[in-house]
């Protein structure tokens, strides 16, 4: 090549010329900023970022559960969407319009009898699961609570252990599983039954077997308890009706409200931020609760105050209030 033939006082000279464009581009010293100085060996830092409000760093952590635990917690979303719509066909067709004719003709104290005696029903197996995760205290308490209700309650159709101030608890076999270490599962939606996880659908099938409906002899006396208890459940839903009305995507909504109120029973309601996500979802809480008026058809568990809020005393389960 040409290039390689140069002699070498004219290659250097090349060479040179090449660099002096490049050269003249540098920063002269004096026009090299200077460092801050440090103040008596402590390296300059830059200013610090002003700290976050409760609300923000509130929002940081959802964000970042969101991220981490929940693009890999709904791997069937296809299937399950699938299913969530069929259901949703189901409700609409025979469950709802059940529920409804339920609370037109049945009157209200006994409605809130037959609530009373499904709640307390299950009140010996939730003895159970609470011995199953280290807690005897909460478990005598459960089982306390049932004998009060069956003694002195009618066979459970009235609530006295409230007034004696029994607390309600309220557990089954998937929240031991996730207390005993299965505690991340993926999302589920069953056909009739909707959300799950796969822990929780292995968990129903279990408490199924220990069910105390399985001492009902007459099959037709159990299957009447079962589809009471269920149109019972219906109307518990009605308050979770107002959230999905007019929701673009309610198959999300339920899918991220089923999740996070299902973490928070597992971790014995310790964590104020479930019930509370709905407070930060823009206009969907104005929506249902219009800011500053008192509205019965928001669920408890969506309404609790935060640990260090005036007024907190603890946070209440879910009611289902549909008055």
């Amino acid at each position: 090549m040409p290039f390689l033939r140069l002699p070498p006082l004219a290659l250097g000279l090349l060479l040179a010329a090449l660099a002096l464009p490049a050269a003249a581009q540098l920063p002269r010293p004096s026009e090299v900023p200077t460092p801050a100085p440090a103040v008596e060996g402590v390296l300059a830092q830059p200013d610090p970022a002003p700290p976050l409000d409760d609300d923000a760093l509130l929002l940081v952590e959802i964000e970042e559960a969101v991220v981490e635990g929940r693009f890999d917690i709904d791997p069937w979303e296809g299937f399950n969407r699938r299913v969530h719509n069929f259901n949703k066909g189901v409700d609409r067709a025979v469950a709802r319009p059940l529920a409804v004719a339920y609370v037109r003709v049945v009157p209200e104290p006994v409605r809130n009898g037959v609530r009373n005696f499904f709640g307390n029903l299950f009140q010996p197996l939730t003895a159970v699961h609470l011995l199953l995760q280290g807690h005897p205290g909460p478990a005598g308490a459960a089982a306390g609570r049932f004998l009060v209700n069956v003694t002195l309650g009618v066979g459970g159709l009235f609530d006295p252990a409230t007034h004696f101030g029994i607390p309600r608890y309220e557990e089954d076999l998937g929240q031991t599983l996730a207390v005993w270490g299965w505690d991340r599962s993926r999302y589920l939606v069953l056909p009739f039954l909707g959300p799950r996880t796969v822990r929780d659908a292995f968990g129903a099938a279990g408490d199924g077997l220990a069910t105390p409906y399985q001492f009902v002899e007459s099959d037709k006396a159990r299957f009447a308890l079962i589809g009471l208890s269920l149109v019972d459940l219906r109307v518990q839903l009605f308050a979770v009706d107002e959230l999905t009305q007019g929701v673009e995507d309610d198959y999300i909504l339920t899918r991220e409200g089923w999740l996070q109120r299902r973490n928070y029973m597992i971790n014995d309601r310790a964590n104020p931020v479930p019930g509370r996500v709905i407070r930060h979802i823009p206009g969907l809480r104005d929506r249902v609760q219009p800011s500053g008026q008192t509205d019965p058809s928001l669920p408890d568990y969506l309404d609790e105050l935060f640990p260090d809020e005036e007024g907190f005393e603890g946070a209440p389960a879910p009611t289902g209030r549909e008055d």
